[in-house]
This record gives structure tokens, sequence and C-alpha cells, in this order.
């Protein structure tokens, strides 16, 4: 499946490095200086998502079923492949994301011969809602070893080993759960539908303009319609002047410490999704 492979890589790199996204990382950024670690967040646990591709095709196939890929040992290892390899993970919660999303590409694509949406969403859903207690409970440690936003949401919340267990709480369940006290896991569950918006955005933007950075843009700028800001900038740098408007805005939320680069997770996979829609077929 070299082609989600491929997707992925392209929605990873168009994610972090694109035009200036205000209040998250870009490659004109003052702020987030070092992009990296974002890129590495794939890099350093690629033998993972290597294997979800290749779960996601024997679904496809028949010799596995939704519930016996092990959803939460590919996400605990790719957080701990993280740990071991940057000094500070910034977003171990991009595997909640991007796993899933690999497996239901992978499977789309083995069962449609392309990539349809309806599909994707389908086995994606199966996922979340199909993986139990013990695969979460690995989530569980392994969000809680990483420390960062996530990590302290946990011990914020009512969460804890004995009631995901007791209450035999799917991932779905767990990450609305956990969302309460970090508002972007909801783009996971009951938020989905921007990321689906985004990718759309993506979409109609690469049409118009047949450029993969404002494309990105245009998503990011649906993401934080969807958390209630009113952060308004232009897609497309035109000009010098328009550069710089849109680059003093970066700033200004720098100074007033916001941060919206936990947007990168759900963008990363709006990306993907509109990436294999406008793919040419082989």
């Amino acid at each position: 499946m070299s082609v989600v492979l491929r997707g992925l890589i392209d929605s990873v790199d168009i994610a972090v490095y694109s035009y200036v996204k205000p209040g998250a990382p870009h490659r004109y950024s003052l702020r987030f200086k070092d992009l990296r670690p974002y890129v590495a967040l794939l890099t350093s646990s690629l033998r993972n998502y290597l294997k979800s591709i290749e779960l996601g095709a024997s679904v496809a196939a028949g010799s596995l079923g939704f519930v016996d890929i092990g959803l939460g040992t590919l996400i605990r290892d790719s957080i701990q492949d993280n740990i071991s390899y940057l000094k500070r993970v910034h977003l171990p919660e991009f595997h909640i994301f991007m796993i899933p999303a690999c497996v239901a590409a992978s499977y789309t694509l083995r069962m449609r011969d392309k990539f349809v949406v309806q599909t994707y969403i389908s086995a994606r859903k199966s996922l979340l809602s199909y993986t139990g207690p013990q695969e979460v409970l690995k989530i569980y440690e392994a969000l809680k070893n990483a420390g960062g936003d996530v990590s302290r949401a946990l011990y914020e919340s009512s969460l804890t080993s004995s009631k995901i267990i007791s209450e035999s709480l799917t991932l779905e369940e767990f990450l609305n759960l956990l969302s309460s006290n970090y508002k972007y896991l909801s783009f996971a569950t009951t938020k989905y539908n921007y990321v689906l918006e985004a990718s759309n955005a993506f979409i109609k933007e690469y049409e118009k303009e047949g450029d993969l950075n404002a494309s990105a843009i245009a998503s990011y700028s649906t993401l934080l319609s969807a958390l209630g800001t009113a952060v308004k900038f232009p897609h497309k740098l035109e000009d010098k002047e328009n550069f710089k408007k849109v680059l003093s805005l970066d700033v200004e939320l720098s100074n007033k410490n916001v941060d919206y680069s936990p947007t990168l997770s759900p963008l990363t996979e709006a990306i993907l999704v509109s990436l294999l829609t406008i793919y040419p077929p082989k």
C-alpha cells in the first residue's frame, strides 16, 4: 500500500511546513523554530505505521477483524518510540489520530481499489469502537508517561486504569472522557465532522488554486473555527504586505501565549484524507 505511505509522508510534510499558520508551527515561525520534532513523530515510529498499513489490508482481505488489530499496542509503541528518540514529545496524541487513519485508509484502498471517504469513515469508527479496555489501558499508560498537556489532562481527569477496566471503556469512550480536559481530542470523536470539513476545504482550495500550502491553511482555518476562535487570515500569501500582516498576527498570538500546535494532529489526518482523494488513480 505504497499510496498510503506516500500520503502519510506528504500529509505530515504539508501540515508542518506549510505557509503561516497563526498560533501553530510553520516554516516561517519565529516561535516554533525547530520543526524537526513534529516530523520525528512519524519518522521515529515509522515501523508502527508500516505495520498499521499492512494490518488494514489484512482486515480487508478477511484474515483479521478490526478487534484483532491491536490498536492500543500500535499507538503505545509509537509513543514509546518517540520518547526514546526525542527529549520531549510535543504531541503524543498525534498517533491517536494517525495510526487509525492509516489502518482505515489501507483497508479502504484494499476493499474499494480506490479511496472512498464513506468506507474510510466507517472503518475508522469501527476501530475506535472495537478497541477495548485492555488496549485502551496501553494507550493510557503511554500518554501518562509521555508528559505534556495530554499527561496533565489525564491527571486532572477522573480517568484511572481501574476505571478503564471496571467500566470496560472502548477507545472512543476513553477519548470522549479525556476530551473534557483536552479539547483537541474531541476532533477524534464528537467533532470529527470538522476534520472532514477541513478535508473538504483543502480539496476545494486545491481545485481552485492548485497550491497544497494554501490548501493546508484553508484546512487549518476550518479547525480553528471549530474551536470557536476569532482568528481570521488569508490562505494565500500573494504579496509581501499580506505576508507581513499574517506573520504579525502569528507574533501577536505568540506574545499572548496562544498555542494551537495540537491542531497539527487533526490537520494531518484531514490532509491525508484529502490527498488520498485527489491522488490520480494507478
